[in-house]
């Protein structure tokens, strides 16, 4: 069985919806089980579900926010919207995300969007749109003001790893439209002390370089070449390094997992959650992966990526 934490346990958002159905993923009690088993996290998730009169605790929020700053380049959108103090400050961590929609839109066209960049001061956020489908030419097409619901915690598997990693060599492999995870890592990396390595895919437009700290080394490369292949190579076998976060298509985060087996076993994995998210609070099912043969809600979940999993 996979090693399993939730990243909403003991937080203000515990317990969810899932304990009211049986199906929280850390109480074992809240499972139908007959006693405990859980995996403690600072406290007892079934004794806030009695105290919270046996339902489901806080719900997140939706805000209606102002569109601050809009650019269009190609099939990109960068948001920049004004958000309330409590919500910038939230969506801080590493792998936050958030769900957005136009002012007209029902819920059903929320867009979930990793948050790229926080400006305390201005309390603001900037977001990073690729326009593929009908929910997102709808945003592009939105007017001054949109929802927002959130915050979400998960859009990244092995949180933990990068919390804990200090004055270590780290390498940071990005690309496509999930660079936006990447400057947040960066960032809680470095003020963790670490030296940081960053690895740009060139196959798409390198959008996030004004967010990201100059203070680190950065490659460009088209990572499906061999120049590419050979340089993540080279910089997952350098020993110095103990953490690579991968935010990426699943092909690549595939590509380094290999990478990491062979060349590294001893670094720590993190990747960006490629999950099809939906509601976000583990009820609709769309975000469902199997990891190790057990079914866990992408969303939700924490575990160990070196395992694998059917992402």
């Amino acid at each position: 069985m996979a090693n399993i934490e939730c990243i909403d346990a003991s937080s203000d958002y515990c317990p969810c919806y899932l304990a009211e159905v049986g199906e929280c993923l850390t109480c074992s009690l809240l499972q139908g089980e007959a006693f405990c088993n859980c995996r403690w996290t600072g406290t007892c998730i079934f004794q806030e579900y009695a105290w919270s009169g046996f339902r489901a605790r806080s719900k997140r929020e939706t805000i209606l926010c102002e569109v601050m700053e809009r650019k269009i380049t190609d099939d990109l959108l960068i948001l920049t919207l004004k958000v309330p103090q409590r919500m910038a400050k939230s969506l801080e961590e590493p792998g936050s995300y958030i769900f957005l929609r136009g002012h007209s839109s029902l819920s059903f066209f929320d867009v979930p969007l990793a948050v790229m960049y926080i400006n305390q001061m201005e309390k603001s956020i900037k977001l990073a749109i690729q326009i593929k489908g009908p929910k997102t030419k709808f945003l592009k097409n939105s007017n001054s003001l949109m929802y927002l619901r959130g915050p979400y915690q998960n859009g990244l598997f092995g949180l933990k790893q990068i919390k804990q990693t200090y004055r270590s060599g780290c390498l940071v492999i990005l690309s496509g439209v999930a660079q936006t995870s990447g400057v947040s890592v960066i960032d809680e990396l470095l003020k963790n002390g670490n030296e940081v390595t960053l690895v740009i895919d060139r196959s798409y437009p390198f959008f996030v370089r004004e967010y990201i700290s100059k203070d680190i080394k950065i490659y460009e490369e088209d990572l499906s070449s061999e120049r590419g292949e050979k340089l993540l190579k080279d910089l997952i076998s350098d020993e110095n390094i103990r953490l690579i976060y991968t935010g990426g298509h699943s092909e690549l985060q595939r590509q380094i997992l290999e990478f990491a087996l062979l060349y590294n076993p001893a670094a720590y994995l993190a990747f960006s959650n490629n999950s099809r998210l939906c509601c976000g609070e583990g009820i609709c099912g769309s975000c469902e992966l199997a990891v190790k043969g057990q079914k866990v809600r992408g969303c939700k979940a924490q575990f160990d990526v070196r395992g694998g999993y059917d992402g």
